[in-house]
């Protein structure tokens, strides 16, 4: 017969593991019960930030019954990437079942602490440890994603909220409160104390003279570690007593991160409200210039009294208290009231609007050069780290553009709002070109554009696209305004464009890429300084006079047979025949030969009355000329070298 309650093997292995498990489990809740119980002293409250970001407390708990002395012990601070520094050199006694309070005052928070500091913090995901006098770990708590803490130490996973603080039992249980009132040394846990044995009555005591007690208002006051000249001897620490009586320093104590000190002397004594500065040859110790440095001030019962800590010393600048912080400056004022750089103001150019896919400089106003570091910040997730960027928007929105920078011996931002819209579509239009103009063609080539908007248009920032079958950009790269209703010629100065003398392609184009005007031409020979002109919305060919001379009928029934093809038919307007004028009478409006011709070939046009458009010679204003031809009544020759002296005289009387 079977037997139906034979284990096989897996309910076997399974059935191990559980064992294992659960006398693993066993072993280590007793071995951390007995880790706390050991404990002399626990770290048992903590806040890293109050109703002020500074607002830091680190409670203590002696666990004993015997009163324990912390001189020379310290708190020691390390963060998530593994980094440390001592939060202070701890003095005086921690009471048995009693506490001792460690606080940052630096923002007014004040339990009366049993050691006070305004130049040390605590933060999320820190790790802090006690250590006795002799550089043992006594205890340790870390909070929040810290992943280099100190060994053996009890986590609490979350960083705690503003005035939030974890609580911590000697069975290493863990709590939080809000708003949780630390205890100092006067607070002694008396339901605890009870439990303690009752020793022995102590023995009358020994008469002894009080001990003495020394100012805990003498300070640091300015440190100078990398002077100009010799640091042996240009080297110097300032200490300030703000009491109303001199102090004797003798074996007051001055030290580095390092095991050198320097002991006071008798007869070394700070006047009242006065300055004492020590100099490098005096003290002996060198400053470090670069990296991180400690410098303690200690009373003759070794006490700390001042502390501070700077990091890579700049030349001739020192490092000096303002009566609430530590702070650089290049104003060296030893045995005197120490004295800051005005802080500098940087100002951005302020700039309101700007338009979708264009591009926006940014800049600083005035040329402002006093800083090491600059961040822009334009408010839409990206940065820049130069000092005068250039950031193109992708969408419409209203920004907030911030710049910061980090100088010598001050930080300093400045910020602005600003808009970005859809770009506008100004109505302009391409009405005339000449492709190929007498002579030489670089720089005579141009486009005549015209505004057909309410408003001023100004061009820069836009692009001109040419080509025959692939269009090439080429930007407008300076302000080039025209005014409502009027036209402007574009030309090589503007924009870095050549116009070719058979066919081709163009496009006036917004900043954001989009068409504003097209025009193409093709011809198999375009003559010297022929023009493409857009009169009516069509477009034609006008090509110039090279007589000296042309023949007007005045006949007003004749009608003209026009050389350019869809060109209306204009009655003749007769004209009223100048004296020809000497050529000194011009002055300094003196023209060129070449320029002579060009404008001679517009005024026959002018003469016949045919339709032009804006001469690359003469405005629409001077066109207005033809209006003041006077009427005779037979057909005459007309010298075209009259009709030029006479609109040159015009053009002297209005200019």
């Amino acid at each position: 017969m079977k037997n139906k309650n034979k284990i096989n093997p897996l309910q076997k292995t399974v059935a191990i593991l559980l064992f294992f498990s659960c006398l693993l489990a066993g072993f280590f809740v007793l071995a951390k019960h007995a880790a706390a119980e050991d404990k002399t002293i626990i770290i048992s409250a903590v806040q890293i930030e109050g109703a002020e970001k500074a607002d830091d407390f680190i409670e203590l708990y002696n666990t004993t019954c015997n009163d324990i002395a912390l001189a020379n012990w310290k708190l020691i601070r390390k963060n998530s990437i593994g980094s440390e520094d001592t939060l202070g050199t701890l003095k005086n006694i921690i009471p048995a079942k009693g506490h001792y309070l460690w606080e940052n005052t630096s923002k007014n928070l004040s339990d009366i602490p049993d050691y006070s500091t305004k130049s040390y913090t605590i933060s999320n995901d820190y790790s802090v440890a006690l250590f006795d006098s002799t550089e043992i770990k006594i205890d340790s708590l870390t909070w929040g994603n810290n992943l280099l803490p100190f060994n053996d130490t009890l986590f609490y996973l979350l960083n705690p909220a503003p005035s939030e603080s974890i609580l911590r039992n000697t069975s290493d249980e863990i709590s939080t409160q809000i708003n949780y009132v630390p205890k100092n040394s006067s607070i002694i846990d008396a339901t605890e104390l009870s439990s303690c044995p009752t020793e022995e009555p102590a023995p009358d005591p020994i008469d002894t003279p009080p001990a003495e007690t020394y100012s805990d208002q003498l300070r640091l006051n300015e440190l100078l570690p990398n002077p100009k000249d010799d640091e042996t001897i240009g080297e110097y620490i300032e200490l300030y007593n703000p009491e109303d009586f001199p102090i004797d320093l003798e074996n007051w104590i001055l030290k580095d991160s390092s095991s050198t000190k320097f002991v006071f002397s008798s007869g070394d004594i700070i006047g009242a409200n006065d300055y004492l500065t020590i100099y490098r040859d005096t003290f002996k110790f060198a400053l470090n210039n670069s990296g991180q440095e400690d410098v303690y001030l200690l009373n003759p019962n070794e006490d700390v009294v001042s502390e501070t800590t700077y990091e890579n010393a700049k030349e001739d600048t020192s490092f000096s208290f303002d009566d609430s912080d530590w702070k650089w400056t290049q104003q060296l004022t030893p045995d005197k009231e120490n004295v800051f750089d005005a802080l500098s103001q940087i100002k951005a150019k302020h700039i309101r609007d700007g338009f979708v896919g264009f591009p926006i400089e940014f800049s600083l106003e005035p040329d402002y050069d006093d800083f090491s570091k600059v961040v822009w910040e334009f408010g839409d997730g990206k940065k820049s780290y130069l000092k005068n960027p250039t950031h193109t928007y992708l969408q419409n929105n209203t920004y907030t553009v911030k710049v910061a920078t980090s100088g010598e011996t001050a930080n300093t931002s400045d910020s602005f709002t600003l808009k970005i819209k859809n770009y506008p579509r100004e109505k302009v239009e391409i009405i005339g070109l000449l492709p190929n103009p007498l002579g030489t063609d670089s720089g005579q080539e141009w486009l005549e554009i015209k505004n057909n908007d309410q408003e001023i248009v100004n061009l820069k920032g836009w692009k001109l696209a040419t080509g025959k079958t692939n269009l090439l950009n080429h930007p407008i790269k300076d302000d080039f305004e025209i005014a409502p209703g009027k036209s402007a010629q574009l030309t090589r100065e503007n924009a870095f464009f050549t116009l070719n003398n058979q066919a081709m392609k163009l496009e006036l184009r917004y900043p954001d890429g989009k068409t504003a005007d097209r025009v193409s031409y093709a011809k198999e020979k375009i003559a010297d300084d022929e023009i493409y002109s857009k009169e009516n919305g069509k477009w034609f060919w006008i090509s110039a006079e090279t007589e000296e001379e042309a023949v007007v009928p005045v006949d007003e029934s004749t009608e003209i047979a026009s050389p350019i093809e869809d060109a209306p038919v204009l009655a003749e307007t007769p004209v009223e025949v100048i004296p020809e004028e000497s050529p000194a009478d011009m002055g300094k409006f003196s023209i060129s030969d070449k320029w002579q011709t060009k404008r001679k070939n517009w005024l026959n046009y002018l003469a016949y009355g045919l339709p032009t458009n804006k001469s690359p010679r003469l405005s629409p204003e001077n066109i207005a000329l033809q209006k003041n031809l006077q009427l005779e009544s037979s057909v005459q020759k007309v010298s075209t070298k009259n009709i030029f002296w006479q609109i040159n005289s015009f053009l002297n009387s209005i200019l």
